[in-house]
């Protein structure tokens, strides 16, 4: 396609010229429009005589194009036969605008560019049948004019052809109009006015148009982006249209490290686009709807789905999810997909066509408890053992549920065995360990591709960890007494029991300093004679200062299961704080007793014993100290190649969407409905604080009164107590039983 760049306006040359000199293709002509009726019927002309057979694409100076806005209006206008023109949402007329009165005076933050990202994530990626096309920004196909009969007459230097008679030309020959719901153009404000879709003066149109404003393909993406202006949030990425791979990222939304995984693997923004499918539930119900995120950062999901039948841990097939699943691929040009979690999801994302890895973070779903931890680190896992597990262990998922049996989980366990074979995808764990756990405990997953990739770190929150400056490391002072860290949640499966156990007599070598531990080992610990602090939530961007306040001559792990890696174990050595671990799973990998770390089994007399040796001698700590200046962790880079090359994925094409093969389930019928509802509940509550704020005033003022009136009552009542005592004292007087006697006398 050979753009013609038409130069009328010659300020804004420079501009353009800028814009698409990169481009070889792109001619650049200046023309003189007062031979024509308009500056578009111009540029037609010049088009038409000089390039024939190309498609001509005009846009008027005043206005912002974000990234490849031609290559999405060129898309559009393919999208149908039929179609003779595509035309990008813009404020500049309510035929085309998106954003209403309040968004546009609250979008102070958000740019042009913000704006379009909003739309192309929100949108469908649909064409929209319009009256017209935009007149300052249309995409027209050259084989639509070529079909126009005496066009050459249309569009001669001395006919006074409009934009009317073009558009009307365009539609007698059976072409359409349409206006994409993925593309936004900002505009000059000093030049263009915005127009609002809430103000409109409908008197002013004719029956087609009315309608056609009145029912506007735009109100459901219209009401999802004010949603997320009047919220404030942004998206910074557009699956589909970078010319970056886009995995999908599967795990469940109770946080964690998973999601701090995740969160990290995302960091690394210049190798993929990481969008997250989170399922969303409650304790029992783990998978009640899907929720779509762009980031794993983001609080809001630009698609909602609610499942008709819930997933209550995982299941081994469920077709709503699958065609869910589906959506998401095709919509979002998913490339890659990555299982973090399966709480909450279907197995059916095992068997999509896309290349896919499973990352063992934990021992789910072979284990219903995560932790291959009940009453100990579990040796087998057959019927009994599952069956004794579902109805005792807390941790377990599937606790007390009727749902699940534990035959039924052994068969849900050979299906994932099954469906991993079947479809040559591959595990990743992030420890040796992990692997050996896993192989040792089903016998079934020693043929099973395996690959270990230890997880990388964010140096950028650790500014002591970088090469440059070790002397930033935080080293332990002279204390009357020696000073340990707990990193992280504390937790019966993270040692709170064992810490319980021997607190009191842990207190007599140790200070001990909780950081992060949660609220319940807080209420748990918060009296123990060894616990000297409980810091009970941080920022990891904190840590080092936290480090450097306390001076910890070791940190404490004191997982009970095996963990398959640890970011604890990481942000100490990084800190050079040698850890002091129990002798399970990775810790075991990653620390060589004495060298690095110190290793004991987990039992409360091994840590007491520990602890005392390395009080009484305290050299064996410094050694270990001073090996750790040289620790380097790998970075997330590393972490992420590895990704990347397992998985297999190049750097795709740019703008690889396809359009208008996106459905509205799950989009912005959702987000209308809750943001109608959130306007509706904020209007209903302004009417019923008026209302209350009325009643609270005529109570105040009635009981004001009612107080007025007791006063005045309890007044009364002295009064008249006190009138009763008086005449009490008249009838009981000498002269009053005299002046009564005599009174009778008289009478007589």
């Amino acid at each position: 396609m050979t753009r013609a760049g038409i130069d009328i306006f010659d300020p804004v040359f420079a501009k353009y010229h800028d814009i698409f000199i990169e481009n070889s293709n792109v001619i650049f002509r200046r023309i003189n429009i007062d031979l024509y009726s308009n500056a578009i019927i111009a540029s037609l002309v010049v088009c038409l005589r000089e390039f024939p057979c190309n498609d001509v694409l005009f846009i008027k100076p005043e206005l912002k194009v974000p990234d490849m806005w031609d290559v999405r209006l060129k898309k559009a206008a393919y999208s149908d036969s039929v179609i003779a023109t595509a035309s990008p949402m813009c404020d500049c007329s309510p035929f085309f605008s998106l954003l209403d009165v309040n968004s546009s005076n609250d979008n102070t933050n958000f740019d042009f560019e913000d704006i379009d990202r909003l739309s192309f994530c929100l949108g469908h990626r649909f064409v929209y049948e319009t009256p017209y096309f935009f007149d300052g920004c249309f995409y027209l196909r050259f084989d639509a004019l070529n079909e126009i009969e005496d066009h050459n007459l249309l569009f001669s230097s001395n006919s006074n052809s409009t934009l009317s008679d073009l558009n009307n030309a365009l539609i007698s020959i059976g072409k359409l109009h349409v206006l994409c719901d993925h593309l936004y153009v900002g505009y000059d404000k000093s030049i263009s006015n915005c127009v609002s879709y809430n103000n409109i003066d409908y008197s002013k149109y004719n029956f087609v148009d009315k309608e056609f404003l009145l029912s506007h393909p735009l109100t459901t993406v219209r009401q999802a982006v004010a949603y997320f202006i009047d919220k404030k949030y942004k998206i910074i990425s557009m699956p589909g249209l970078e010319s970056k791979p886009v995995i999908l990222h599967i795990t469940h939304s109770w946080g964690g490290g998973i999601e701090e995984w995740i969160r990290d693997f995302s960091n690394v923004r210049d190798k993929a686009v990481n969008i997250v499918l989170k399922s969303i539930g409650n304790s029992g119900v783990y998978g009640y709807r899907l929720a779509l995120f762009t980031n794993i950062k983001d609080t809001n999901p630009i698609r909602l789905w609610e499942l008709s039948l819930p997933i209550l841990c995982s299941k081994a097939s469920n077709i709503e999810y699958r065609r869910i699943l589906n959506q998401i691929i095709k919509e979002f040009s998913v490339d890659a997909i990555i299982i973090s979690s399966f709480i909450g999801h279907s197995f059916d994302v095992i068997s999509s066509n896309k290349k896919t890895v499973i990352v063992c973070h934990d021992y789910y779903p072979f284990c219903p408890a995560i932790t291959t931890y009940f009453d100990g680190v579990c040796a087998k896992c057959d019927f009994d053992s599952l069956s004794s597990c579902i109805y005792h262990n807390k941790s377990n998922l599937l606790m007390n549920s009727p749902e699940f049996s534990a035959r039924e989980w052994l068969n849900l366990r050979g299906e994932y065995v099954r469906l991993i074979k079947s479809h040559g995808v591959s595990l990743v764990a992030p420890s040796k360990s992990a692997v050996e756990r896993l192989c040792a405990l089903e016998s079934r997953f020693s043929p099973l591709d395996f690959t270990v990739i230890p997880h990388g770190y964010l140096f950028n929150d650790f500014s002591v960890a970088l090469d440059g400056d070790r002397s930033l490391r935080p080293y332990p002072m002279a204390h009357s007494k020696m000073r340990a860290i707990v990193l992280g949640q504390l937790k019966r499966e993270k040692g709170l029991h064992l810490l319980q156990e021997v607190c009191h007599g842990l207190s007599q070598y140790v200070d001990i300093y909780l950081v992060g531990c949660g609220e319940k080992a807080k209420q748990s610990l918060s009296d123990a004679r060894c616990i000297k602090e409980i810091i009970e939530r941080y920022d990891r961007s904190d840590l080092p200062g936290i480090i450097k306040g306390i001076a910890p001559d070791f940190g404490l792990l004191l997982s009970v299961w095996p963990e398959t890696f640890s970011y604890v174990l990481s942000e100490l050595m990084i800190l050079g704080v040698p850890p002091v671990a129990t002798a399970l799973g990775s810790f075991k990998d990653r620390i060589i007793d004495g060298v690095n770390g110190f290793l004991f089994e987990p039992s409360g007399d091994a840590l007491l014993e520990r602890v005392r040796l390395l009080s009484e001698h305290p050299a064996m700590l410094t050694g270990v100290r001073e090996r750790l200046k040289c620790f380097r962790h790998r970075s997330l880079d590393e972490m992420v190649d590895d990704y990347v090359r397992l998985l297999g994925i190049g750097r795709p094409q740019a703008a690889r969407y396809e359009p208008c093969i996106g459905t509205e389930t799950g989009l912005t019928e959702p987000y209308m409905r809750l943001y109608s509802s959130y306007k509706g509940l904020e209007r209903a509550y302004a009417h019923m604080k008026e209302a209350y704020e009325q009643k609270t005033e005529a109570c105040e003022r009635m009981q004001l009164r009612i107080a007025e009136l007791n006063e005045s009552l309890m007044a009364a009542i002295t009064e008249s107590e006190n009138m009763q005592k008086k005449l009490e004292e008249i009838y009981g007087s000498l002269y009053w039983k005299v002046g009564r006697f005599f009174k009778l006398i008289g009478s007589d």
